[in-house]
C-alpha cells in the first residue's frame, strides 16, 4: 500500500506541475518553468520596454503532500485498487483450480472433449483479462477527473494570492536553484485556501 500511495503521490505532483502550466500534459512531464503570470506594467510610459517582474514561489510538493483534497484523491484510489487486486485474485484462483482439475482428468477425457474444455478456460482468462484492463483504463479515467478538479481550483488560488501579494510571476520551487527572500513564497497562504475551497475531491470510480 506504501508503494502504492508513493506512486499516486509521484504522478499527482507531476501531473498537478503539467496541469497548473495551463495544459493537459501527461503526468510524469516536466515541470513548468511559469505557473502563473500577469502582465507588468511598462516601464517608461509607452516605450514599449520591459517591465520589472515581481516574483511569487510556491511548493509543489507541499501542496500535493498536504492539500485535503490531493489526500482524498490518494486515499479513495488506494482502497479501489486493493478492492479490485483482491477481486482479481480470487478470479485467478478459480482459473488455477480450474485448469488443475482439467489436468488431472485428462487421462479420462477424450481429446475431443479434452480440447473443448481447455478453449473455454482459454476464453475465461481472456476475459478476466479484458475486464482487468477495462478497470484499469476506467481507473485512469477517474483519477483524470479528479485531477482536472484540482487543477482548476489550484490554479484559480495561485492567481488569486499571486494578486493579492502584488505578484506578477509564480515559479515553482522546484526549478529554483536560489533564494534569498522567503518571504515570497506564498505555499501556505494557496494551501490554506485551497484546503477550505475544495477540501475533498469524489474520485467518480468505476462500479
Amino acid at each position: 500500500m506504501a508503494r502504492t500511495h508513493a506512486r499516486i503521490a509521484a504522478a499527482l505532483l507531476a501531473a498537478a506541475a503539467a496541469w497548473l502550466a495551463g495544459g493537459a500534459q501527461a503526468a510524469g512531464a516536466a515541470e513548468p518553468a511559469v505557473l502563473a503570470q500577469a502582465a507588468p506594467a511598462q516601464a517608461g510610459g509607452g516605450t514599449g520596454r520591459l517591465g520589472v517582474a515581481v516574483v511569487a514561489v510556491i511548493d509543489l510538493q507541499q501542496l500535493q503532500q498536504q492539500s485535503t483534497a490531493s489526500q482524498s484523491i490518494t486515499e479513495q484510489l488506494d482502497a479501489q485498487r486493493a478492492r479490485f487486486q483482491q477481486e482479481f485474485a480470487q478470479r485467478e484462483e478459480q482459473l488455477r483450480a480450474t485448469e488443475d482439475e482439467l489436468k488431472r482428468q485428462r487421462p479420462t477425457l477424450a481429446e475431443q472433449e479434452f480440447d473443448k474444455r481447455r478453449r473455454a478456460l482459454e476464453q475465461q482468462v481472456a476475459e478476466v483479462q479484458r475486464n482487468a484492463q477495462d478497470r484499469r483504463r476506467a481507473l485512469d479515467a477517474a483519477f483524470g477527473d479528479a485531477m482536472g478538479q484540482l487543477r482548476e481550483t489550484m490554479l484559480k488560488v495561485v492567481r488569486e494570492v499571486a494578486v493579492e501579494k502584488g505578484a506578477t510571476l509564480v515559479l515553482p520551487r522546484q526549478v529554483i536553484l536560489y533564494q534569498a527572500d522567503e518571504s515570497l513564497d506564498i505555499t501556505d497562504a494557496v494551501l490554506q485556501r485551497m484546503n477550505a475551497s475544495l477540501p475533498r475531491v469524489t474520485v467518480k470510480l468505476p462500479k
